[in-house]
């Protein structure tokens, strides 16, 4: 008998917990919005301190409604 019960609640306890979870209403509001990802790539090998590299940044968004705008960033000049 207690072998019958065990068996029952592996069964029983997660199909309820299924049904709970799906009869749950999910509004827009709980819904996470996307966050743009941001790539960083270092071109060239700088061998020593004061060798030229490149920095790429790019940034890559999954919603198709608010694009990214196309931009380029550059900076010249700096000095480490």
């Amino acid at each position: 008998m207690p072998t019958l019960i065990s068996v029952a609640l592996v069964i029983i306890l997660p199909l309820l917990a299924i049904f709970w979870i799906s009869a749950k209403p999910i509004n827009l509001g709980d819904l996470r919005p996307t966050a743009p990802d941001v790539y960083e790539r270092l071109k060239g090998k700088p061998k020593a301190a004061g060798d030229k590299a490149l920095v790429e940044y790019r940034l890559k968004t999954r919603r198709r409604k608010n694009r990214l705008p196309k931009s380029v960033w550059s900076m010249s000049g700096l000095k480490g």
